[in-house]
């Protein structure tokens, strides 16, 4: 017998997950899907970090997360697996409003189908955007009827709207459950769909990144090799 259910993770500070390559300019990337190129959190690496946490909190641990990687005599996996959470809402810097989370029809439709499989009800609307155009609630993201949204600017989509109010609601009800009202409010006020290229070119250039520097101890100056780039989720970014 076996159960399905969705998890979230809400990035409350910048997250990093590692690949342990370089790329580009950028010495330590975060973790990214080979089929879209959207930041993901590998499902190994949430196992990993939870079985950590409950080692000494839980009575079924070994039954739970599999015996230890040096245990050479028992190779079980446990009975937890993890999927990858995938990119649903990204904060983005928005000229109106402060930041905005973003999220696209190709974003959505794969949360959906996440839903199906856990036998949840489909999302309350399918709006579609076009290139150039963005769904969201009459919000304080708008500036004279446009989102300028990272060095995007985009027409509003009057017309999906509504839709876009629902599916921001239903996300928000289960990130902060039914006594946050503020919260929810909060999150729908500032949700907006864009088109999947759109999504695709911030989860490149809005992301987070930041030079580290390793000191030497006794000149308190920079190591040699001791400057380096890592590339973060942002603060409130949402994956499922």
């Amino acid at each position: 017998m076996s159960t399905s259910l969705i998890y979230f993770i809400h990035a409350l500070s910048p997250l990093h997950m590692g690949t342990g390559a370089a790329t580009g300019g950028i010495d330590l990337p975060h973790s990214r899907e080979a089929s879209t190129g959207l930041p993901n959190a590998p499902g190994s690496g949430i196992k990993g970090v939870l079985r950590d946490e409950l080692k000494s909190k839980c009575n079924h641990h070994t039954r739970l997360f599999g015996a230890e990687h040096y245990n050479q005599t028992n190779r079980d996996q446990g009975a937890l697996l993890f999927s990858d959470a995938l990119l649903l809402c990204l904060p983005v810097p928005s000229y109106s409003g402060g930041f905005a989370w973003v999220s696209s029809p190709a974003a959505l439709r794969r949360y959906e189908r996440e839903r199906r499989a856990c036998g949840l009800s489909a999302l309350p609307g399918n709006p579609s955007v076009t290139d150039g155009r963005a769904a969201c609630a009459a919000s304080p993201l708008l500036a004279a009827g446009k989102l300028y949204l990272h060095d995007v600017a985009l027409e509003h989509d009057n017309g999906s709207s509504a839709a876009a109010a629902k599916i921001a609601g239903d996300i928000a009800q289960a990130l902060y459950g039914n006594g946050a009202i503020q919260d929810i409010g909060f999150f729908t006020a500032r949700f907006a769909i864009v088109d999947d290229k759109v999504l695709g070119y911030l989860a490149s250039e809005a992301m987070d990144v930041r030079t580290r520097i390793a000191i030497k101890d006794d000149t308190k100056t920079v190591r040699k090799g001791g400057l380096w780039t890592a590339e973060n989720l942002p603060s409130e970014t949402v994956l499922g």
